[in-house]
């Protein structure tokens, strides 16, 4: 093979290796060591510089950067304790993207010129068995400044130039990889954060897919479904209690997938096999931009039962019920009937009607369900807190 044909399919491997660093960033490591390996370098250095702090937050190097000996000076360029580097870092970030300088030119001195002392430096070379540095700016814009380092050996002549030489596809290359891996962890961080809060609701929520199987379920919902009260999960495929619900759950969600499901029907009653008082569900579609028909449905689980899940007491921000009326809303919400509602508040059945009729008109609900819907739209908070070990058993 030729130097140039081997020389193409180095470059080819890098380049594979890069776009595989994107999303696994460890991988970087390998492109510092195939960079090394094929120029005949020391040691290769792909890293973010944070020119405010002098930090290094990520850092990938060839096997040199890895080993005991350059570990300490490596924990040292990270903490931002290598003051003497910071200026040269400043001049780079002034340079042209792709420029390969010297640490004479970085200073503004001819490249025969003798440096000013550096400790860390003349460590780092002493460690890597290297003669001199080189710095390789990669990207013009963002929150930092992407660098190459490359330690060069004892011939020069040999190592620099081929280095500059590959530097016009090297640079795009590894500025792609770079910028890349700060997206794909951004997102990544982002999803970890919701799906913190998804595993911490104090309500059930699970993703449909068409064939009323659960795509995905956050722990109060499994709970629920463990318990077999009002759902269970057969495999991943829901099933409910009672058959009338299980076949009006299932209408609402095949009308949110389709787009068609009425509002009056977004939200459901679902019976206990115990009798208890019957769990809340709600159906929302999950759409992916203007695209039509949904993909999934979402379901929402609210168990009345747990004083928190349900209440009206949103409802006092309308300033229109009475202390007795808001208590009367906070009953039926919670799914009890109207002569429950009698004989847990001791009063008369009659009188009992009459406070649920009048609030109803003051909130211009016709039925339990619209009170309901306006009552679940004015909830507190859901996201369960740590100090309730309860209900952190419970989803264990």
């Amino acid at each position: 093979m030729t130097t140039e044909s081997s020389s193409a399919a180095a470059l080819l491997e890098i380049a594979a290796l890069a776009i595989r660093a994107v999303t696994s960033a460890d991988r970087m490591n390998d492109v510092c060591d195939r960079i090394s390996e094929a120029l005949s370098l020391p040691g290769v250095a792909i890293f973010q510089y944070d020119l405010r702090h002098r930090t290094s937050p990520v850092f990938f190097g060839s096997h040199v950067y890895q080993t005991q000996e350059v570990a300490h000076l490596r924990s040292e360029f990270f903490s931002g304790q290598v003051w003497q580097d910071s200026g040269a870092y400043k001049v780079a970030a002034r340079a042209p993207v792709g420029a390969v300088m010297t640490e004479a030119a970085l200073m503004g001195l001819d490249d025969a010129a003798e440096l000013p002392p550096n400790s860390f430096r003349e460590r780092l070379l002493q460690a890597t068995g290297a003669r001199a540095r080189t710095v390789t700016k990669l990207n013009s814009v963002g929150p930092f400044l992407d660098c190459v380092i490359t330690n060069d050996a004892l011939e020069p002549a040999v190592a620099s130039p081929a280095f500059r030489a590959w530097a016009p596809n090297l640079v795009p290359l590894l500025a792609l990889a770079m910028e890349g891996q700060r997206v794909v962890t951004s997102l990544a961080d982002g999803y970890a954060a919701l799906k913190t809060l998804f595993d911490r609701l104090n309500i059930g929520v699970a993703f449909m897919a068409p064939d009323d199987h659960v795509l995905l379920a956050n722990p109060t919902f499994r709970a629920m479904a463990a318990e077999g009260d009002c759902v269970t999960l057969s495999g991943e495929r829901l099933e409910c209690a009672d058959i009338d619900d299980a076949r009006a759950l299932a209408a609402a969600l095949n009308g949110a997938l389709r787009g068609d499901l009425p509002a009056n029907r977004t939200v459901l009653i679902l019976r206990r096999r115990s009798g208890g008082l019957p769990m809340i569900a709600r159906v929302v579609p999950v759409k992916d931009g203007d695209l039509g028909h949904a993909h999934m449905a979402m379901l929402v689980l609210i168990d009345p039962e747990e004083d928190t899940h349900v209440t009206a007491r949103g409802l006092d921000a309308f300033h229109l019920l009475t202390p007795a009326e808001l208590e009367v809303c906070d009953l039926i919400v919670k799914g009890f009937r109207t002569d429950e509602v009698a004989e847990l508040r001791q009063t008369k059945l009659q009188t009992t009607r009459s406070q649920i009729k009048d609030a109803m008109a003051k909130l211009m609900c016709d039925t339990r369900l619209d009170m309901l819907r306006l009552a679940l739209a004015t909830s507190p908070n859901l996201i369960r807190q740590e100090s309730e070990p309860h209900l952190q058993a419970k989803v264990q």
